[in-house]
Parts: structure tokens; sequence; C-alpha cells
């Protein structure tokens, strides 16, 4: 698989968009994923998860990982930051992978 190395030059980023990158990429930071309408298939690695309103999504600094549009617009917020922003977690981020890619809060009273 073909894919994009990212060299992110701020610690964080933070954005609002209509659809997610159907580009295979990485980087150093993590990237978490709020979709707020839609849905979206997320890849990290080999692993695919279906992400729909009100889920969260996150792919660990490193992971190759991309989206795959299932609805014409997927509403979303993005954080993409350095582990190291918050120490606490930082070494969890940097040598771990996690079991389950997202989390989902549909089920739950909203928050949002």
């Amino acid at each position: 698989m073909l894919f994009t190395l990212e060299r992110k030059p701020h610690a964080y980023e933070a954005r609002r968009g209509k659809s997610l990158s159907p580009t295979p990429h990485l980087h150093s930071q993590v990237e978490i994923v709020l979709v707020k309408e839609g849905t979206t298939v997320a890849i990290a690695d080999d692993v695919s998860v279906t992400v729909s309103t009100g889920d969260l999504f996150i792919a660990f600094p490193n992971q190759i990982h991309y989206y795959l549009d299932e609805t014409p617009t997927v509403l979303h917020e993005i954080l993409i930051a350095s582990p190291d922003i918050c120490p606490e977690f930082g070494q969890v981020f940097k040598t771990m992978i996690p079991k389950h890619l997202s989390f989902y809060t549909r089920a739950k009273t909203s928050i949002l």
C-alpha cells in the first residue's frame, strides 16, 4: 500500500470539515475524529470500522489510516495532536496500538 508521510509543523491542529481524507497517510500525532453527521469507514493499518453520527475515531501515532466516506457529506471535527501535549498519556500513544478503533456514543444521551 502506498501512503503519505505527513509532517505536522505544530503541536496540534483542530478543524471542522465536510469530508475526510481517502488518501492513506500517517504522522507522529494522535488523530481524533468526531463525526457530527454522516457515515465513513475509517481504516487504520488493516482494520476497518464504520464511524457514524456521534462516534469518535482515534488513530494512534504512526498508524497508516484513511477514510472512505459513505454519505455525500461527513460533518466532523478533527484534532491532531502530538502525544507529548499530554505527558500523562504520551507513552501510551507512542508505544501502544488500540484494540478498538472507535468509541460509540450513539447509545448514550447526547452531549454534543
